[in-house]
């Protein structure tokens, strides 16, 4: 037993030691990237600290930098995705969805604005899940639908994933649980491909 628990600290230990140095490799090579390319690695820093380390504060930091950095440089795309990132440490992590939704708008009118689609079916997705932690489900559903919809156009399975699992999350919310369970079940088998296709 005591081996076994020797084994699993090691791993994670691992395991930080990789999320640290990855995070730690793209800090230091901000200083030497310019234009889009370093608000695509502010952008990538604020995830990891969002979806890996949970640390709401630098998540907040880096997306704050890559929305000055993305405004400045006029680059759109990048700059509705630091918008989505912001949302949704808003609403994620910091409990605040009413913030979440606001932020998510102006991701859309922007995502709108650069002409690309996946991009706003990802805008759309973040302020369905805006709207259900802010308890109007309904209109998440609906907003998750939309999102849905374009990863059919776009054929992005991913988004087409996250978009099921938003209108289950909307349904489950709601109190209309079987309705959510068929989402959710969905969004698992389009997880489960796109994990299996990353293996072959």
């Amino acid at each position: 037993m005591y081996l076994r628990l020797l084994i699993l600290f090691c791993f994670q230990q691992m395991a930080g030691y990789a999320q640290t140095h990855g995070i730690d490799s793209m800090r230091n090579r901000l200083p030497i990237l310019q234009g889009n390319a370093k608000v695509d690695c502010l952008n990538k820093i604020s995830e990891h600290f969002s979806y890996k380390w949970i640390h709401a504060d630098s998540a907040l930091r880096y997306s704050h930098l890559a929305i000055q950095q993305a405004s400045a440089i006029n680059y759109q795309r990048r700059l509705a995705d630091a918008l989505m990132h912001e949302a949704d440490i808003n609403g994620r992590l910091l409990g605040k969805p009413l913030q979440m939704v606001s932020i998510s708008r102006r991701a859309i009118e922007i995502a709108k604005s650069s002409s690309d689609k996946r991009t706003l079916g990802y805008a759309f997705k973040c302020l369905a899940g805006a709207l259900a932690l802010a308890g109007d489900y309904h209109h998440a559903a609906d907003t998750a639908l939309l999102a849905k919809q374009i990863a059919l156009e776009t054929k992005d399975k991913k988004l087409l994933g996250w978009s099921a699992e938003t209108i289950g999350f909307a349904h489950v919310k709601s109190g209309a649980y079987w309705k959510g369970f068929e989402h959710f079940i969905e969004a698992h088998q389009i997880g489960k491909e796109l994990n299996d296709s990353m293996l072959m």
